[in-house]
């Protein structure tokens, strides 16, 4: 009896297993689908179509070729990983297409132009606050570590910033293939990253993928310290020349005293150009020449920006910069300022692990710890070499100790 139930169940799996497999070799069909292909479909349209792409049973055989019948004619493919992680993409991100296209004069760009050391990874994590901000940490880093960019690697620099605005992360395949390499500095774009680890972190480095949520950000914002204030004239005429607009750039500044300060306990700056004095206040002097030269030309799109008033008040300060360059002060951005400027008390030694903390301890006795921490030659010297620097500034030059 039991032998008779167990021959039963065989029949009946067996059965069972054939009529799935005539299910199957029957009603599904198979479409080519290539890296090339992929990129060239608009994401509404593969999202939209995500039922045809079929994701194969078993991943021994993704690399071989694989035959597949149509209706039509026969197609021999070469599949790779990549592209089946594409395909799965697709069926999966499903919610992109639910963020609207911004059309290229009504996204907001804004570009923060600053020096080593000058607060400026706490002010660019503040601009990027308001949600659908695509925001863009140090991409000149690509090209130069501790100097700023110079007439010798200018063209490429400022073609990277203007393939950035444009959303284009095709055209520079060698940059994402960097950021690749360095993802601590793509992981600074919290939209991006957010939506991208939900994949997976190789998505993150595709190109195709970087436009599609960069041209569905309301804002464009790039930071970096590596650029002068004199390029900005060549910047705006390629980004002119591509039809590029609402540009709004923040040129942040800080008290060279406290640049130099901040420099001495950073153990990547140990050159003499990267703490000296001299070249500091020499570099933020020649780029308020070039400011104050184009800043009639520019009127409210150039804005100058004191590190130490944002410090000293950071709420009134940061609703007051947001309302010169025309970006909403959100409720986001005000728990940032209560949860970023409150007193931590790792906040200094987290600040030598990480120079790119954006977390202050209170952030007005921050800005000014360098009149307790410079001895008295120094300050007297930096009287002497900074003195019309710190006078155009504003910044007091008797320091008492």
């Amino acid at each position: 009896m039991e032998a008779q139930k167990i021959f039963l169940l065989v029949i009946a799996a067996g059965a069972l297993f054939i009529f799935f497999q005539q299910q199957n070799s029957t009603t599904t069909k198979s479409y080519p689908i290539t890296r090339s292909t992929f990129n060239h479909l608009d994401i509404d349209h593969a999202l939209s179509t995500r039922n045809q792409w079929k994701t194969p049973s078993s991943s021994h055989n993704v690399s071989s070729k694989i035959k597949t019948s149509t209706d039509r004619n026969q197609i021999v493919l070469n599949k790779s990983t990549k592209d089946f992680n594409k395909l799965s993409w697709a069926r999966r991100f499903n919610f992109i297409k639910k963020f609207p296209l911004y059309e290229r004069e009504k996204q907001t760009r804004i570009l923060l132009i600053s020096y080593f050391r000058s607060g400026s990874s706490f002010i660019g994590d503040l601009l990027q606050q308001n949600w659908k901000s695509f925001y863009t940490f140090e991409p000149l880093h690509y090209m130069t570590r501790q100097t700023r960019i110079g007439d010798n690697n200018l063209t490429e620099a400022i073609n990277l910033i203007d393939d950035i605005y444009r959303c284009d992360f095709k055209t520079n395949s060698s940059y994402i293939h960097w950021l690749e390499s360095n993802q601590f500095l793509i992981r600074w774009n919290h939209f991006f990253w957010n939506i991208c680890k939900l994949l997976s972190t190789n998505m993150c480095f595709d190109d195709f993928l970087m436009k599609q949520v960069c041209i569905r950000s309301k804002y464009n914002l790039i930071k970096t310290v590596r650029l002068k204030i004199r390029h900005i004239e060549s910047l705006l005429q390629r980004l002119s020349d591509n039809q590029i607009e609402n540009l709004k750039i923040i040129y942040l500044v800080r008290d060279p005293r406290g640049i130099y300060n901040s420099r001495k306990t950073m153990d990547w700056c140990n050159n003499d150009d990267c703490r000296n004095l001299t070249n500091i206040c020499s570099e933020i002097r020649e780029d308020l020449n070039e400011f104050e030269r184009i800043k009639s030309k520019l009127k409210n799109d150039l804005i100058l920006l004191r590190y130490e008033d944002i410090s000293k008040d950071p709420s009134k300060q940061s609703e007051r910069l947001f309302s010169e360059i025309n970006v909403e002060f959100s409720p986001r951005i005000r728990q940032f300022l209560r949860t970023h400027t409150k007193s931590y008390k790792e906040t200094k030694k987290d600040e030598k692990k990480n120079p790119y903390s954006t977390y202050r301890a209170d952030s007005g006795v921050t800005a000014t710890q360098w009149t307790k921490e410079l001895n008295s030659s120094e300050i007297d010297f930096a009287r002497t070499v900074c003195k019309d620097v710190l006078e155009r500034l504003n910044y007091n030059l008797t320091i008492v100790k």
